[in-house]
């Protein structure tokens, strides 16, 4: 995932959220919070939430086929 739409994404979020008079706030400040939280998100290893679904779907389809060969293990054992 992109650190620097991450970083958009919140700082217009954190925006929105402030005060109307704060929204005067210099164009130089909000680089300077984008810069800071892309820097920050960089660091953290995220993944979308369709990335997130795909691999527990992808778990629970691998899980299920771990059943059927452990069934299929001890029938051949018996």
């Amino acid at each position: 995932m992109d650190p620097r739409f991450i970083a958009d994404s919140f700082i217009e979020k954190l925006t929105q959220q402030l005060p109307a008079g704060a929204s005067k706030l210099g164009e130089e400040l909000r680089e300077q919070l984008k810069k800071a939280a892309t820097a920050a998100f960089k660091e953290l290893d995220l993944v979308t939430r369709d990335e997130l679904d795909s691999q527990a779907a992808q778990l629970d389809r691998l899980g299920e086929q771990l059943r059927r060969l452990e069934q299929q293990l001890d029938e051949l054992n018996q």
